[in-house]
């Protein structure tokens, strides 16, 4: 049985010592699956041997008033998944009403889904297009997952021509229609350096048109429908970093395209040239 009780301040000169939290624990370790079921449980010692109240906050909101219960369970699901902080209050109606002692548990939640990449049937430019680009930094290098992500661009990568900052297509053709949830990235740098030519504000859409798919004009939407993503502009690679920093797209998206563009409106501040080092599509499996 519950217990509630009143906060009840001490009469002036009265001596009392606050409770002490001397342990706060999960019975299951982070991280846990959505869907788990976590029983956080809390340890406290008080002087007087007054009665103790707890009570339980995630993420800083209160999910159970003052109780005497000191353990509270937590039914996760795929609206939970990422970091959290569980935390915990504990009184004795003598001192603060809002609590004389605090402990907090770090704990993430992941997602029983995974995301697997969708590659196309060959990397060349009959399965990968851009709008613009350099001989030898056409746009299937930046698919192509065999190829290097530090070191020089050249090879490795797609980048335009110079006077090409902007206003650029990137379609990708899939064997067959492929609900895409996820894009991964690594943005344009060469050896680390010259990042500012990497893709910042960008639009991504799905289309089962061929003829679209053909189509590079930047303004030309003709088929193509444009899909919700949770960001609108891609991060600038770290400038000194030679290697792969990879960033995530998460796409609302729940129909099957065969073609997918990224419409890459300009870049993080170079003159002439767009590009990208790596991009993965990848589906729920």
């Amino acid at each position: 049985m519950l217990i509630h009780r009143h906060f009840v301040p001490l009469p002036a000169g009265t001596v009392n010592y606050l409770p002490v939290i001397t342990n706060f624990i999960a019975d299951l370790t982070s991280p846990q699956i959505s869907g788990a079921s976590i029983t956080f449980t809390a340890t406290a010692t008080d002087v007087e041997e007054d009665p103790l109240e707890y009570q339980f906050l995630l993420d800083g909101v209160a999910q159970t008033e003052f109780t005497s219960s000191n353990s509270w369970e937590w039914i996760t699901d795929e609206d939970d998944v990422g970091p959290h902080t569980v935390a915990v209050y504990v009184r004795d109606n003598n001192h603060s009403p809002l609590g004389d002692d605090s402990e907090a548990i770090d704990y993430t939640i992941n997602s029983v889904y995974s995301y697997q990449a969708v590659y196309p049937q060959a990397y060349n430019e009959t399965y990968i297009k851009t709008t613009n680009r350099w001989f030898e930094l056409e746009g299937f290098r930046a698919v192509d997952p065999s190829l290097s992500l530090s070191g020089g661009r050249y090879l490795n990568s797609w980048l335009t021509e110079n006077g090409n900052p902007g206003s650029q297509r990137f379609h990708v053709e899939f064997a067959s229609a492929e609900i895409i949830k996820r894009i991964e990235y690594c943005n344009s740098h060469n050896d680390g350096y010259d990042t500012d030519a990497g893709v910042k504000d960008f639009t991504i859409q799905g289309s089962n048109s061929a003829t679209a798919f053909a189509n590079l004009a930047y303004a030309d939407n003709t088929d193509w429908t444009d899909i919700t993503a949770n960001i609108s502009a891609m991060v600038q690679h770290t400038t000194g970093v030679d290697g792969a920093i990879w960033h995530t797209i998460d796409l609302t998206n729940s129909v099957a395209y065969k073609y997918y563009a990224i419409k890459c409106a300009n870049n993080h501040g170079a003159a002439n040239n767009v590009g990208l080092r790596r991009v993965e599509f990848k589906k729920l499996v």
